[in-house]
């Protein structure tokens, strides 16, 4: 029994970040495959285990390097050797295309199956710095060796909008899965909260970098204002954009009814989504960043809570918001068309009350934990 036991458990899960606010999907994909984790790699943490799964930290072995030895700034050259493994059976999976990139080295020869799960900045091969000087994020060698990643692993994108980019970088269609992330379903009784008023909560929750928008979500939400809307705007989140909007709202008219709550844990999430009537942003590609939203887990989130969405045309959203049926999409930049949206919905009772139930829906049908559960276990190969 435990000789079969040890032979189920043979996916070694390696994230370069833990227990990062805006990363709780790292957990949720964690306990999809939770029967079949040998151990968890990661940068930096000092916890030992999580659920019973050994958790290697590059961290803690950076402590007990010694007392006399300088240790390394680049915490990956810490990343366990996992080219002696033998058992063919074994599958690495691996969060970040960057992370597997600056590990390769340590598993280059691994026998098993590889997975890279790409998100976001790690594959805008075209992506900068969003602080000064604004340089490019991946130089000739990174785009190389990221194409040449396709030789050795299956890449797992996070939506279809991920899957065409990753195409259009010469990666091999044959080479690339695509699975959604899934969120626990709620209860119907949270769309006991959400009372449709003039006085609609609108909330931002995200990173505060510019292909999200909350600079311009500030503006709409103004000129929604200055139009006669009674509601207020709470923007929760961290980011280089934090300053830009701290000015845009002690300057505003509005700034009673604007709060920023910084950087916000899963908790306090949670609570956000069920205080707050309407998730708002308005995407767009960077204009420092040359980024776009590859999937965005908030906008399920928010509507498994009931919040409609009022957001943008933009990279992967579509996939995740009908327009017109669980939120409004207007087209990046057009501030005033959103701000006019954010008066239709708060006007409006019965629009407002279907954009919500819809949004509830979508959610906990097509973006579920089981869902995601099922379509990883899929992709891994690991039966039931």
């Amino acid at each position: 029994m435990k000789s079969k036991d040890r032979r189920s458990k043979r996916v070694i899960f390696a994230t370069p970040n833990w227990k990062k606010s805006s990363e709780t999907w790292i957990e949720r994909m964690l306990e999809a495959i939770e029967p079949h984790l040998s151990s968890i790699i990661t940068l930096e943490t000092d916890d030992r285990h999580w659920r019973n799964v050994p958790i290697i930290s590059c961290h803690r072995k950076r402590r007990f390097l010694g007392r006399f030895r300088t240790p390394p700034r680049d915490k990956t050259v810490l990343f366990p050797n996992l080219n002696s493994r033998t058992d063919s059976q074994e599958i690495l999976f691996l969060n970040y295309a960057n992370f597997a990139i600056s590990t390769l080295p340590k598993w280059k020869n691994f026998r098993g199956k590889i997975f890279v799960h790409v998100h976001g900045v790690d594959f805008q091969l075209e992506a900068r710095n969003n602080y000064p000087p604004f340089e490019k994020t991946r130089d000739e060698n990174y785009k190389k060796t990221f194409r040449q990643l396709a030789k050795r692993a299956v890449f797992i994108a996070n939506s279809q909008n991920t899957f065409n980019y990753l195409t259009s970088e010469e990666i091999p269609q044959e080479s690339i899965v695509l699975k959604y992330f899934g969120v626990p379903k709620q209860k119907a009784s949270v769309l006991e909260n959400k009372i449709h008023s003039p006085k609609l909560r609108l909330l931002f929750l995200g990173r505060l970098v510019d292909f999200k928008g909350p600079d311009d979500t500030i503006k709409a939400f103004e000129l929604a204002c200055e139009k006669g809307f009674l509601g207020t705007l709470t923007i929760a989140g961290s980011g280089p954009l934090r300053v830009t909007c701290e000015i845009l709202a002690r300057k505003s008219r509005y700034k009673n009814r604007i709060r920023l709550l910084g950087e916000v844990d899963p908790q306090q999430a949670c609570s956000l989504y069920e205080n707050h009537d309407l998730f708002i942003t308005h995407n767009g590609v960077g204009v420092i960043s040359n980024r776009d939203e590859a999937f965005g887990v908030t906008f399920i989130e928010a509507m498994s809570y009931g919040l409609p969405v009022l957001s943008t045309i933009s990279g992967a959203i579509p996939e995740s918001v009908i327009d017109q049926k669980t939120g409004f999409l207007c087209k990046s930049g057009d501030i005033a068309e959103q701000a006019s949206l954010i008066m239709r919905i708060a006007s409006d009772k019965a629009i407002y009350s279907q954009l919500s139930r819809n949004a509830f829906s979508h959610a906990n049908e097509k973006f579920t934990f089981e869902k995601e559960q099922k379509r990883i276990t899929e992709i891994l190969e690991l039966g039931t």
